[in-house]
């Protein structure tokens, strides 16, 4: 029984307006308020890993549970984490080995033994390439090298995935691809290719021409070069983790968009951009304005900005992995390391509300979900998600969560900012889930509003089926649908006419 819940909702006269949510929801934490080498700090996966000066230490991070690890080792020059959060790579200063570290199994091993050339290191999935005397491989799942190149390799423009390695030549400037799985070396542009602008996707390389400027982009598989439309451009930012997007700015500061699959090009912002800050992520990017110091965001599916800090952010130390932005912070008292989860809800809000039907549960997840608004029959049930159903017969139909994993509250209106139709937050006294009763209009549109009691998130399950089914409480012993004096009355009479003794 929650009392609590009884008491609060007698003490608060709720408001009945709802005020919808947005999709891109920001949970703010801090990493370490230790003193961060900014020039270490690497993202991949759910892993960030970083140098600290005083004292000197390697030390991670775990993004998704929230918890710090240290990496033994000693004398760490450069240093990267792959992309897929598994494994720490990185340069010892003294002896120039390079050293491999498996984040599963906190094993320790060796890649490479001197003559590494720490510009040239790039690790992508589970593959480290670097220039020595040749351009070599290294397996980190197989621990074994092999050798990409004996070519004369620019070894500032390396890069790699886990299916292709590319790279370009230092004396004609062609750019070249090795695919890992044939062995097969192939030429992708001949000659005046900008080295600093390359950028490697999953199947796709983009770069900038140092004669016309034009931005070009190769697809991988089909071996195919295309040109990516453009007007002034400064700097090709790069291709977005997920092979969708490429992003660059042009002479203005402007920040452009283009989608590879619909070719659309779309701007994101015409703001004052630091190039040097801007991160690419799977659907993110990230930026600040150089003139209030911001740190912005923009998602490149919905195409919206939103603000993330309006702290003192280091420019240099802005990385993106997946849903996590991680920066550092600049100054008193927001220095140190902090990151970012945003959470992107597709229906929380009204006017994105997902559809039910008849019979067939839809199971989703409320985390990170906004809201500003309570429900009428409920105690702090700001966080909301929402749903529509249009009934394709009138009559009355029940509406529930059954099945969801916690406290829920659920509400039903005639249209988005419209009147509260029905309203419950527990439908008996042993049952935390919600369920309500409505007569319907075949063709109308419902909207329904799923929440939880005092702020709480999480899987839900809801469904809608024909008919009023409705369980009377096992305490409403008059059955007028109320647990009240009138019940006590029936409780007392029954008692004495049986002869019960307390």
């Amino acid at each position: 029984m929650k009392t609590i819940k009884m008491l609060a909702i007698l003490a608060l006269a709720l408001p009945t307006t709802v005020v919808y949510g947005w999709s891109c929801n920001l949970d703010k934490f801090t990493i370490t308020t230790n003193d961060v080498d900014s020039t270490s700090i690497s993202i991949g996966g759910n892993v960030v890993v970083w140098k600290e000066m005083m004292p000197m230490a390697v030390c991670g991070y775990d993004l998704a549970v929230r918890e710090m690890f240290t990496i033994p080792s000693n004398d760490v020059g450069w240093m990267s984490v792959s992309n897929n959060g598994k494994f720490v790579v990185w340069q010892d200063m003294m002896s120039m080995d390079l050293y491999g570290y498996d984040l599963t199994t906190k094993e320790t091993f060796i890649i490479s033994t001197g003559d590494v050339d720490s510009m040239g290191i790039s690790v992508g999935g589970n593959l480290v390439v670097w220039k020595d005397t040749v351009t070599r491989g290294y397996d980190l799942t197989t621990k074994k090298t092999f050798i990409v190149s004996t070519g004369d390799v620019d070894w500032m423009s390396v890069s790699n995935n886990d299916k292709f390695v590319i790279w370009q030549d230092m004396m004609s400037m062609d750019l070249y691809g090795h695919d890992l799985t044939t062995k097969e070396t192939f030429i992708i542009s001949t000659g005046d290719v900008d080295s600093m602008s390359i950028s490697v996707g999953g199947n796709f390389v983009v770069w900038q021409d140092t004669m016309d400027m034009d931005l070009y982009g190769y697809d991988l598989v089909s071996r195919e070069i295309f040109i990516i439309p453009t007007e002034d451009i400064s700097w090709c930012m790069g291709i977005s983790d997920n092979d969708k997007f490429v992003v660059w700015q042009d002479m203005n500061m402007d920040l452009y968009g283009y989608d590879l699959t619909t070719k659309e090009t779309f701007i994101i912002s015409t703001d004052d951009v630091d190039s040097m800050s801007i991160s690419i992520g799977d659907n993110f990017v990230v930026w600040q304005d150089m003139m209030n110091m911001d740190l912005y965001g923009y998602d490149l599916t919905t195409k919206e900005t939103f603000i993330i800090s309006t702290d003192d952010v280091d420019s240099m130390s802005i990385y993106i992995s997946g849903n996590f932005i991680v920066w550092r912070g600049m100054m008193e008292p927001n220095y140190g390391l902090y990151g970012v989860l945003i959470y992107r809800i597709e229906n929380d809000s009204c006017s994105d509300a997902i559809g039910v039907v008849d019979d067939v549960p839809y199971n989703g997840d409320s985390t990170g979900a906004a809201g500003t608004d309570l429900s009428s029959c409920a105690y702090n049930d700001t966080n909301d998600v929402w749903h529509f159903y249009t009934p394709t017969a009138g009559g009355q139909v029940t509406i529930h969560t059954e099945g969801s994993v916690f406290d829920t509250t659920l509400a039903v209106f005639n249209a988005c900012d419209g009147n509260e139709l029905a309203c419950n937050d527990d439908y008996c006294l042993d049952n935390t889930q919600s369920k309500v009763a409505i007569s319907v209009v075949k063709g109308k549109t419902y909207f329904i509003r799923v929440a939880g009691f005092n702020g709480q998130m999480g899987m839900y399950q809801l469904l809608v089926t024909r008919g009023a089914c409705i369980e009377p409480i096992k305490s409403d012993l008059n059955g007028d649908c109320k647990v009240d004096m009138f019940d006590f009355a029936v409780m007392a009479s029954e008692w004495m006419a049986c002869n019960l003794k307390p």
